[in-house]
C-alpha cells in the first residue's frame, strides 16, 4: 500500500470517529432536554390550606364540660338541705362587722380579711370551712409582726346537730379574731409607751 492510500485510510478513520462523537453528544444533549421538559410538565403537588371546615373533618370536637356555679348548686338543693345552709349563713351574717363574699365556688363571711366561715356545696352536701387562730401561741418578729398559730377545720352539714356545731365553731372563730386584734393592740400600746419612755430619757440626758 502506497503512502497516499495510507493517508486516505487514516483520514477516513479520524472522520468516522469525529462523526460518532458528535452523534453521541447530540444524543446526550437531546435526552437531557427531554428530561427537563418532562419535569417542567409535571404539575407541582397542591398545597392544602387548613380551614375550620377541613379541621372539623379531621378532628372530633372536644366535649364541652360545664361546671355549675355555687348559685346553681344552691338552687339544686332540696328544701331540707337548703334550710341547713340558710341557718348557718344567717348566723354568720349576724356577726358584728361580718361581710359577705360570693364567687363561683363558694360563699364566705369575713371580718375584714379574716374569714369567719366558708360555705360550699359538693355532691348536694353543704360543706363549711373555718380557720381558728390561737393567740396563746405567737412569735413576735422585730417590733411589729406577729405570727398567730392557725388550724383549718372542714365539716359537712347534714342535720341540725351539724348546724349547732357550725354555730359554735363560728363563735370560736370570732373570739379568736377578737383575741388576735386585742393582742396586736396591746403590743402596739406597749411599743408606743417604750418609744415615749426612750424619748423622755434622751431629753433628760440632754439637759
Amino acid at each position: 500500500m502506497n503512502t497516499t492510500a495510507i493517508i486516505f485510510l487514516v483520514l477516513m478513520i479520524v472522520m468516522t470517529g469525529f462523526t460518532a462523537g458528535v452523534l453521541i453528544n447530540e444524543l446526550v444533549s437531546s435526552r437531557k432536554q427531554s428530561e427537563q421538559k418532562s419535569e417542567a410538565a409535571e404539575p407541582a403537588p397542591a398545597e392544602t390550606v387548613a380551614t375550620p371546615e377541613t379541621a372539623a373533618t379531621q378532628y372530633e370536637a372536644a366535649p364541652v364540660v360545664t361546671v355549675p356555679t355555687h348559685e346553681e348548686k344552691y338552687a339544686a338543693l332540696n328544701d331540707e338541705t337548703r334550710g341547713l345552709y340558710k341557718e348557718v349563713a344567717s348566723y354568720a351574717a349576724a356577726v358584728e362587722g361580718a361581710r359577705q363574699k360570693v364567687n363561683k365556688s363558694c360563699e364566705q363571711y369575713a371580718i375584714g380579711s379574716k374569714k369567719i366561715v366558708g360555705l360550699s356545696i359538693k355532691n348536694d352536701v353543704v360543706i363549711c370551712s373555718f380557720t381558728l387562730r390561737n393567740s396563746n401561741f405567737f412569735a413576735q418578729e422585730g417590733e411589729s409582726k406577729i405570727m398567730i398559730s392557725t388550724a383549718s377545720i372542714t365539716t359537712k352539714i347534714t342535720d341540725s346537730e351539724c348546724v349547732s356545731a357550725a354555730k359554735n365553731t363560728i363563735d370560736m372563730v370570732v373570739q379568736s379574731i377578737n383575741d388576735e386584734k386585742a393582742l396586736k393592740q396591746q403590743l402596739a400600746n406597749e411599743r408606743r409607751r417604750q418609744k415615749k419612755s426612750q424619748t423622755e430619757n434622751r431629753e433628760v440626758d440632754a439637759k
